[in-house]
């Protein structure tokens, strides 16, 4: 502006517009801060039923929260069903649940390689959960506790 010649009192028909610049080009100029915050988070449910998760989550919700697992593979073998409850006795917060930690904790057969989760009693713990299939509450019931539901394909 201070190239065009004003007057006080004056309108100026000039156009003033400054080109775009990236967000990394404005930082490195100073000509912008980044805050960084630290949130915060609080678990607010300590444990759900089939009943509570039901009411706070819609199937669409769950089912679009249901991840693709690219880690494990699918393995051969009989197909078995386990509860939701067995899950929570018998892992701890944030443990990751496979086909191989099941087997290993003999909560199913050796010889599985398909499993099923459903959502019979009570969650009470963040748990990663890397299985064949869900049923909508059981994915529900992780998802509301904090965790993840990934799908083996």
């Amino acid at each position: 502006m201070a190239n065009v010649p004003t007057e006080k009192g004056k309108e100026s028909n000039e156009e003033f517009r400054i080109p775009f610049e990236e967000t990394k080009v404005l930082l490195e100029k100073g000509l912008i801060k980044e805050v960084k915050t630290k949130v915060e988070a609080k678990e607010v449910i300590k444990s759900i039923t089939v009943e509570e998760a039901d009411k706070q989550m819609s199937d669409e919700k769950a089912d679009a929260s249901i991840e693709l697992d690219t880690v494990h593979k699918r393995r051969i073998g009989k197909k078995e069903i386990i509860n939701i409850d067995t899950l929570s006795n018998n892992f701890d917060n944030g443990d990751e649940v496979t086909i191989e930690a099941l087997i290993a904790k003999k909560l199913v057969p050796s010889k599985t390689g398909y499993v099923k989760l459903l959502a019979r009693g009570t969650l009470d713990k963040k748990l990663i959960v890397c299985l064949n299939d869900y049923s909508l509450q059981a994915v529900k019931m992780i998802m509301l506790l904090g965790g993840q539901v990934k799908r083996i394909k």
